[in-house]
């Protein structure tokens, strides 16, 4: 029984401790934007659509025919969206008023796995989506 405790100790003071974490790390600013993220995979582009208070109105776009990369900030929200992949790429709409897309190119070798990442900035804090596995 011992060991059953001691373990059941480990446990609860980590969860505290992780809890703790997450209350120490919240930006009060964000506490009103509600952000998320959907990854969709259509032939031939993989787009993270962002969310902003439950309204989808900005998405970040890989598309693997030209191997482009473009992130488009369709809300007059005050925010701007990023979007980078691991090949090395990142674009920002920051500075521009929406409706704006911006975009860039770079030549990726077929098949090769990337990582696409949406993220959504404002007033000092900024959501990111997970790093989403596409293809080039």
């Amino acid at each position: 029984m011992r060991i059953s405790r001691r373990i059941v100790a480990s446990l609860g003071a980590a969860t505290l401790a992780a809890s703790t974490l997450t209350a120490v790390t919240a930006a009060p600013a964000s506490a009103a934007t509600k952000v998320s993220f959907e990854i969709n995979h259509y032939d031939p582009r993989d787009e993270i659509q962002i969310y902003v208070n439950g309204v989808a109105s900005s998405h970040v776009e890989f598309r693997n025919e030209g191997d482009k990369l473009c992130a488009w900030d369709g809300d007059s929200d005050g925010g701007y969206i990023t979007g980078s992949i691991s090949s090395g790429v990142s674009v920002s709409t920051k500075g521009h008023k929406a409706p704006y897309d911006a975009c860039k190119t770079k030549n990726v070798a077929e098949g090769k796995t990337l990582y696409l990442q949406a993220c959504f900035k404002k007033s000092g804090f900024s959501y990111c989506s997970p790093r989403y596995k596409v293809w080039a």
